[in-house]
């Protein structure tokens, strides 16, 4: 019965891992796809997943359509790659006929190959703003606007006096011997950093109620609610609904935003100023399928928005392997006029390699700890 539980238990979170990764891996490789297509590249190859093929068709163009063994990623082979990772083959470039290498990858304008190459990450971002929309115009979006959407009973803000509805103006740290102004507050993430940098001090928390102004004093007292980190005030944002044209605008805006938030963050992994143990690898990317698919269908469609920006982001990183390493060799090739020499091509996708080797395994490292693997192993042979 045990072992029943416990494989009906991975199958419930093996499904949605494989749901939504193959989503957002389908939809980036046929943004290299069609744009590969549209300038005259031959693709012999569309796999979902690595390894040994399960099965698959070809096409009347003599693309081999195909699922493979080993469903944690994909990949789209053109003609004149060597491998997935689309290094170049010099030898069946110059055996190749002339009919050949009119459709080969590597002998495209720079320009040409660098609008493929972006054309997966893009096609994540246009993926994340439609399921984005789809949220925004259902369910809603949460509202980061300073209006108290709920107040816990018992909670720090219910000891204020606060009341749903409340519109936070300013928010005043008490510090004695210090002339401090009062802190605007335009959005929620306003009211958590206010609240987050002066846990230790009193508030005078200024809300309009009915057009009326009133002046609360709250202690801060760390909290989380409903998964939404509200340090010491219980406030959470609200849904807004949008119509079918503002949720596709603000979907546009929010996915920009996210990008943004995501270069950021790995920025500051990358110099120190911030945790980067919040990287987590594919068991994760699982845990939250399963946890999203759990709360319903666009909750998950939330969730494949946020991975296919992530997908995204992380493909353009200027690293070989990635999309963003053959967009700085096109972009080096277009400014010397001669691509960069094979030699230090093949050194410089051995060194991307090690890099997201070393990357897979820090993250998976990161989820050992966080879901205490080590610990249920040691229980299991204790």
């Amino acid at each position: 019965m045990d072992i029943l539980h416990t494989i009906f238990a991975a199958i419930g979170y093996i499904l949605p891992f494989l749901i939504v990764l193959s989503v957002v891996v389908v939809l980036h490789e046929l943004g290299h796809y069609w744009v590969a297509r549209w300038n005259g590249v031959g693709v012999t190859d569309f796999s979902v997943g690595f390894g040994p093929e399960l099965f698959g068709v070809n096409d009347k163009h003599g693309t081999r359509w195909k699922v493979c063994a080993i469903p944690l990623g994909g990949f789209v082979k053109m003609l004149g790659d060597s491998d997935a990772a689309s290094r170049p083959d010099q030898k069946s470039m110059k055996k190749a006929s002339k009919a050949e290498q009119q459709k080969m990858i590597h002998l495209k304008k720079p320009w040409q190959r660098i609008l493929v190459s972006v054309a997966g990450p893009v096609a994540n971002f246009i993926t994340a703003m439609l399921f984005f929309a789809m949220v925004f115009a259902t369910v809603g979006k949460k509202e980061l606007d300073p209006v108290v959407g709920q107040v816990i009973e018992g909670g720090a803000a219910d000891m204020t006096g606060m009341k749903a509805g409340d519109r936070i103006i300013s928010i005043l740290p008490l510090e004695e011997d210090k002339k401090i102004q009062p802190i605007a507050i335009k959005n929620f993430r306003d009211v958590i950093k206010a609240v987050h940098n002066n846990i230790d001090h009193k508030l005078i928390i200024k809300v309009k109620r009915n057009e009326v102004e009133y002046d609360l004093i709250a202690q801060p007292r760390p909290s989380t609610d409903a998964g939404t980190t509200v340090p010491g005030i219980g406030i959470m944002p609200m849904q807004k609904v949008y119509g079918v044209g503002a949720a596709i605008i603000e979907a546009a805006k929010f996915t920009v935003e996210l990008i943004g938030r995501i270069f950021t963050g790995l920025y500051n992994m990358v110099t120190g100023s911030e945790d980067a143990s919040s990287l987590g690898g594919m068991f994760s990317i699982a845990k939250g399928a399963k946890d999203f698919s759990d709360q319903g269908v666009f909750a998950l469609f939330e969730f494949i928005a946020v991975l296919s920006v992530s997908l995204g982001v992380l493909n353009l990183l200027p690293v070989p392997m990635l999309d963003g390493g053959h967009v700085l060799f096109c972009m080096i090739e277009w400014i010397r006029g001669k691509p960069v020499p094979e030699k230090i091509q093949e050194i410089s996708f051995k060194i991307g390699l090690y890099l997201l080797l070393a990357l897979m395994v820090f993250a998976h490292w990161n989820d050992v700890k966080r879901f205490g693997f080590i610990d249920k192993i040691l229980k299991v042979f204790s």
